[in-house]
């Protein structure tokens, strides 16, 4: 079947299907990488620690405070524990919590 598809291509060039003595792995290895590429989207979340004060939020503030690890959403809830992971992804130059 392959040979029919392509016919026309393998007049030209042979096939570049590489031959590894250890194919198995290499099939391991490339469901792994498919796995990480379709499977971004469901993570576990992190648990990450809210911190609720009393009173109703007045004002958005979205503040990233890398020293102590947490991000302040609004006058009342604040998210502490984040990662130092959390901090070094970067998009360009700035921190991608910021």
């Amino acid at each position: 079947m392959y040979r029919e598809k392509y016919a026309i291509d393998l007049l030209r060039e042979f096939p570049r299907l590489p031959f590894y003595p250890e194919f198995w792995g290499w099939v391991k290895m490339g469901r792994r990488l498919i796995e990480m590429h379709t499977g971004f989207e469901s993570p576990e979340p992190y648990p990450l620690q809210t911190v609720e004060q009393t009173g109703e939020a007045k004002r958005v503030t979205l503040r990233a405070d890398q020293d102590e690890g947490r991000i302040i959403l609004d006058d009342v809830t604040t998210l502490a524990g984040v990662p130092s992971d959390a901090w070094r992804y970067r998009l360009g130059s700035r921190s991608a919590l910021e």
